[in-house]
């Protein structure tokens, strides 16, 4: 029996559409109540000015929620800069226009949690949630990202047996056919053509016209390398790297002193150490309800810390002792003492932006 579907043909009326963006980024953040809230505002606005007016009573009654639900989740929608809200009075409903959607960055996040840190009480459980949900927040395509597990699919019937459907014919099966008096190879035994030379195992592989030192560089790419259009596949050089076997011991240090999980840090092993770094020192200037979420966030979703941080990241561990030793009278006198361990535009950057900020 036939059965026939009808897709749905986007140039018919009586449709509306909400940004990629709004499901790739401020989900995450607004989450299923607001994402509801902000589609019906997108649905009942007007296509001249992209404003609507519902009253409370249409919204929590259609969507099923509590009128503190819908009060709170327009502040979100407005702090997120999604919807514009004119207020109104005893006699006319509140004007709601839809605008247009920016992206999830740094100064997104700063903004949103300000809002909620000064405009929410500490006690509001919906303010520890917003807060929450910034520190854990990453994009859809950071989960993209993220290696799935592959299932093998097998099916049935695909090979003849011999004896039950007949004589097996290798010439349409695919399977090779092997003629007398050839000699067998065992399975995953390389064939070696006539007059190539053989070359003991062990011994590297030089391509030709290519200089020794350079065929086993891991970090070279050759010309004529293939780029991935694919944006799932895609790679960039802030993610997790190879790394060696100190690089890898000094990762999971520094993850373990933040408070990330033993599980999580597995994932998170091969990073680049100046990377994991820069990320933890900036969450030391911020306040963070849930830091070792945020730098897992910011890992896994190959986001890039503010540059001053990468700087900050490359200071020696003899030069950190000096600067935190010397930091106190650096703020009594204005200068630094004698034996600056290092350039002073660096000094005065991790002053500025690291010590001053975690003080204040």
């Amino acid at each position: 029996m036939h059965e026939q579907i009808v897709v749905r043909d986007r140039r018919q009326p009586k449709q509306f559409s909400i940004a990629n963006v709004v499901i790739d980024q401020w989900l995450p953040i607004i989450g299923m109540p607001g994402y509801a809230i902000y589609s019906l505002y997108v649905r009942m606005a007007g296509l001249a000015d992209e404003r609507c007016w519902p009253g409370y009573t249409l919204i929590k009654t259609h969507l099923g929620i509590g009128y503190s639900t819908v009060s709170r989740y327009n502040k979100l929608l407005c702090w997120c800069r999604l919807i514009h809200i004119e207020e109104g009075d005893r006699h006319n409903t509140n004007n709601y226009y839809i605008l247009d959607v920016p992206e999830v960055d740094l100064d997104a996040l700063h903004a949103i949690r300000r809002h909620a840190e000064s405009d929410m009480s500490k006690q509001d459980p919906f303010r520890s949630t917003i807060l929450d949900r910034l520190d854990r927040w990453e994009p859809i395509q950071a989960l993209w990202a993220r290696p799935q597990h592959q299932v093998e699919v097998v099916r049935p019937g695909q090979m003849a047996l011999p004896g039950l459907n007949g004589p097996v014919d290798n010439s349409k099966s695919g399977t090779p056919v092997v003629e007398e008096g050839t000699p067998v190879v065992e399975e995953g035994t390389p064939v070696v053509e006539e007059g190539t030379p053989v070359v003991e195992e062990g011994t590297p592989v030089v391509e030709e016209g290519v200089p020794a030192q350079e065929c086993n560089n891991p970090n070279k790419q050759s010309e004529g390398t293939i780029q991935k259009n694919n944006p799932k596949e895609q790679s960039t050089t802030t993610g997790p790297q190879s790394a060696n076997s100190s690089s890898i011991a000094a990762v999971v240090e520094l993850l373990t002193e933040y408070g990330v999980e033993e599980w999580t840090r597995r994932d998170l092993m091969g990073c680049n150490y100046d990377l994991v770094r820069a990320w933890c020192l900036y969450t030391d200037t911020q306040n963070l309800n849930n830091p070792a979420g945020f730098i897992v966030s910011r890992l896994k979703s190959h986001a890039v810390p503010p540059h001053e941080f990468f700087v900050l990241a490359g200071i020696r561990a003899d030069e950190w002792a000096w600067l935190e030793r010397h930091a106190p009278t650096r703020a009594l006198t204005g200068v630094w003492t004698v034996g600056l361990p290092m350039k002073q535009e660096k000094a005065e950057l991790w002053y500025e932006v690291y010590y001053r900020e975690r003080e204040e």
